[in-house]
């Protein structure tokens, strides 16, 4: 599907009050550091262990908390898991059997979690099915919902979907990953393809902040985007004003706090948090960089205030874990996971190895394609189906002389304006009309076409002076979209 570039849109669309939760500022950042819980300011100032029971066969994986201060996160091991919640004030944590469906084989996961931040009330997390060995069997990525404090039937989640990955949430609604680009739920259960990148195939996650306004995207060669949105989220017709890449090139894990002034990531180096500003650069600009912990990963913000209980009693073997023997770990009936024959005591399970949850090769939007120190390229975040211009972002001014290359991408039929305004070089010199041209679409698609400058103009082409190129697109029917880029003479 033709998609636009954002890096210099200029269109706007409203958000209604009523689409949008309220801005709110982080001031609780829970993470996983080692096999247990952790939660921290994201200054640094204040960091507790919530949990000290963990250990390498029953470990704490993807907490997350709300603003009530309720943590939660995923126990266990390979197919014994469960969900553990820590209310703020309860005298203890309470556990239930993490829900997934059964097939022919042992299931994985879970691969992520995420519960939702303004209640707490629903907890959206993905795993693999695992349908066995057969002609079109095998693993198939789902996303479940459910009531982390009561999720119902230990095979059979509450909301239960193929397709969805790293599912975070807007409001009411997710926001998740699929086939390399991000989508949206623009009503209950059913998505849209949103966002995609087209110098940069498989994005593999996104966070929205509680205004709308600010993006985080990871991509599968370990690069973070940080994003300025202006428009509807999950709209097509919105559009990135400013994006640039987070400075580590070997992500494993990110997050975006509430007001979307802050990230968290973690790599090979720690978990750090910055405040971060897209300015217009590659890499972003980032203040006040704390090193939380230098084995901290899985981060996830909330606005809840940090005075945490702790598990009165973290080794308690409570009667509903399922994990509680680790010498049979599959005995429990209720235990979704359970299977006679493989217990699921496999240490290399690819399933939930949080530093690595590419490693299965059928996640085609999980699987990094390349190193992490590739030379850095521009984020190019685009609206599914949108307007993309592509065009040189600087050319010599005897390669100008001769014409400036311009193909314009659009999702339906209907009629272009192309106008090319020079900025010579010097100070107080007036900007010149240098081209202009009338392209007609006849069917959706890719046009390119040469602006060549005005005898007037060329003469003006000199080092340092600066070209703007203006596309107004009229589609056939609907609103009529216009794209600015800008072309530096060297």
């Amino acid at each position: 599907m033709p998609s636009r570039t954002l890096c210099a849109t200029l269109v706007a669309l409203a958000t209604t009050a009523a689409e949008l939760p309220a801005p709110a500022a982080a001031t609780m950042l829970v993470y996983r550091d080692g096999n247990d819980v952790w939660a921290a300011s994201p200054d640094g100032a204040i960091k507790q262990r919530v949990t000290s029971d963990g250990r390498a066969d029953l470990y704490y994986a993807f907490p997350s908390g709300d603003d009530a201060g309720t943590i939660t996160a995923i126990k266990g091991f390979s197919t014994n898991r469960v969900i553990w919640t820590l209310p703020r004030g309860a005298a203890g944590p309470t556990v239930n059997v993490m829900p997934w469906r059964i097939s022919g084989g042992v299931n994985i996961g879970p691969l992520w979690a995420r519960v939702k931040p303004t209640i707490g009330s629903q907890l959206a997390y993905t795993y693999f099915l695992n349908h066995g060995v057969c002609s079109g069997c095998g693993l198939e990525e789902r996303v479940a919902v459910v009531n982390p404090a009561a999720p119902g039937s230990p095979t059979m989640p509450a909301v239960d979907q193929p397709a969805n990955s790293r599912p975070t949430w807007f409001g009411d609604r997710l926001v998740t990953a699929r086939g390399g680009a991000i989508w949206f739920e623009t009503q209950p259960l059913q998505f849209s393809s949103w966002l995609s990148d087209p110098n940069n195939p498989i994005l593999t996650g996104a966070e929205v902040d509680r205004a709308g306004t600010r993006l985080l995207v990871t991509r599968s060669d370990g690069r973070v985007v940080y994003a300025h949105w202006r428009g509807t989220v999950g709209s097509t017709s919105g559009s990135v004003t400013a994006q640039c890449l987070l400075p580590s090139a070997t992500v494993e894990w990110a997050a975006l706090s509430p007001d979307g002034a802050q990230v968290a990531w973690s790599d090979g180096s720690g978990l750090r948090v910055a405040t971060v500003g897209a300015t217009g650069a590659t890499t972003c600009a980032t203040s006040g960089t704390v090193l939380l912990s230098a084995t901290g990963t899985t981060p996830a913000f909330s606005t809840a205030t940090l005075t945490l209980p702790r598990d009165p009693d973290p080794g308690r073997r409570e009667p509903q874990d399922p994990g509680r023997d680790p010498a049979d770990p599959g005995r429990d009936p209720t235990d979704p996971g359970r299977d006679p024959a493989d217990p699921g005591r496999d240490p290399t399970d690819p399933g939930e190895q949080p530093a690595d949850p590419g490693r299965t090769p059928t996640d085609v939007g999980r699987v990094p394609t390349g190193p992490g120190d590739l030379p850095q390229r521009r984020p190019e975040l685009t609206p599914t189906g949108a307007v993309t211009v592509a065009v040189a972002r600087s050319a010599r001014a005897s390669a100008l002389r001769g014409g400036l290359r311009v193909t314009v991408s659009a999702p339906a039929a209907g009629r272009l304006a192309a106008t090319l305004t020079l900025k010579p070089a010097g100070r107080g010199a007036r900007s010149v009309r240098a081209a202009g041209a009338t392209v007609t679409l006849a069917a959706p698609g890719r046009r390119a076409f040469t602006l060549k400058p005005s005898r007037a103009a060329a003469r003006q082409l000199r080092r340092g002076a600066r070209l703007t190129l203006r596309i107004a697109f009229a589609p056939a029917s609907g609103r009529a979209v216009v794209r600015t880029t800008t072309v530096t003479v060297r």
